[in-house]
């Protein structure tokens, strides 16, 4: 699904690269992630249809999952990577609410789209934004 673009376009290349996204991905039992995840404290586990989402002691996000109809907020200045590579296997930080001093405080998915509740750092004020097929 988009985790390694390139593989040789024949029987065999497909079947080797299914064979490393099953293997990786559709595990019967449990694995640790760790990745990037040894960098976070984290403080509330969601997970969804098709996507996951970690908050951080601090309030910062990290998803993981589909983006298909754009709901992990991948597109705008990323619309090619968001085009070409639908599946993020990896979690990855929301920079979007930092920049705007905002501390994340629950996430939800639907099939196509994510709901996050904020507040505002400064004013306390509570925010929800949406993304994807909302």
């Amino acid at each position: 699904m988009g985790l390694y673009p390139q593989f040789e376009f024949s029987l065999r290349g497909i079947e080797q690269t299914a064979h490393i996204l099953l293997s990786e991905h559709n595990q019967d039992t449990p694995r640790l992630l760790k990745s990037n995840l040894m960098f976070y404290k984290i403080a509330k586990i969601v997970a969804g249809q098709s996507n996951c989402g970690l908050i951080t002691d601090n309030g910062d996000l990290l998803l993981q999952g589909m983006n298909t109809a754009g709901q992990l907020g991948i597109g705008g200045d990323h619309e090619v990577i968001s085009k070409n590579l639908f599946f993020f296997p990896d979690f990855m930080k929301k920079d979007f609410f930092n920049d705007k001093g905002l501390q994340v405080l629950d996430v939800s998915f639907g099939t196509g789209h994510t709901l996050v509740h904020c507040q505002d750092k400064s004013t306390k004020k509570l925010r929800v934004f949406g993304c994807g097929s909302s």
